[in-house]
């Protein structure tokens, strides 16, 4: 990567994360250890903070992808689920609850067909608002049914979530690329200046960008 680098800088849009952060991680070790009298301060100054930045985003992708999830379900698939679910509670709360009017009256304070039109300015409401009432009554009905109600809540909270996670996802990746070019322009900045104080000294510029080769201990001749 370093000669094409060195070639021209801006040659690759795209330039591969992994890449960038092991040469702008090697080029400061060695500036770093090229420091006498702090003549590569404010290089060092300018390029760490933007490095550890990347470096932590790109972790956190690489974490990311680490870890196996089941894709979400959409709003709308928790929806239809959970109108299959509130016609077996009907059946449930009209069976164990028949004496009991007022008990119907809690699951059930605007009918059945509120369930049936739910909205996003009211789903929410509406399911927490179910569910707390499957939590209270879950000794009298069906084992699982205040878990399902629960459940169905929590996907759909994921569900709704899900576009705010996606547009923070997007706002992170631009923050990178953002990054990601003020590295390159570092980097380039810095070869200007170090070609600068090496005229006609190429190869020792790279002294500055590639860490040193540690030769393998020779074997003594028995």
């Amino acid at each position: 990567m370093l000669k094409k680098y060195l070639e021209n800088p801006f040659a690759e849009k795209n330039h591969n994360t992994q890449k960038l952060l092991l040469l702008t991680g090697t080029h400061l070790q060695c500036i770093k250890a090229l420091n006498t009298n702090d003549k590569f301060k404010e290089m060092i100054a300018a390029l760490k903070p933007k490095y550890e930045s990347l470096k932590k985003w790109y972790k956190k992708v690489l974490e990311a992808q680490a870890v196996k999830k089941e894709k979400p379900k959409t709003s709308a698939e928790v929806l239809d689920s959970f109108q299959s679910f509130v016609k077996k509670l009907h059946k449930q709360v009209n069976y164990f609850f028949k004496d009991k009017p007022e008990v119907m009256q809690e699951f059930f304070p605007n009918g059945k067909n509120e369930y049936e039109k739910l909205k996003k300015n009211n789903a929410e409401i509406v399911l927490t608002r179910l569910a707390e009432t499957c939590t209270k009554y879950a000794a009298d009905l069906d084992e699982d049914t205040a878990t399902k109600a629960t459940n169905i809540l929590q996907e759909y909270r994921t569900a709704a979530s899900k576009k705010q996670q996606a547009a923070k996802a997007k706002a992170e990746m631009e923050q990178a690329t953002k990054l990601k070019e003020e590295l390159l322009a570092l980097l380039y900045s810095h070869l200007l200046q170090l070609l600068g104080q090496h005229h006609n000294e190429p190869k020792a510029v790279l002294r500055y960008f590639e860490a040193p080769k540690v030769e393998a201990p020779k074997k003594s001749k028995k």
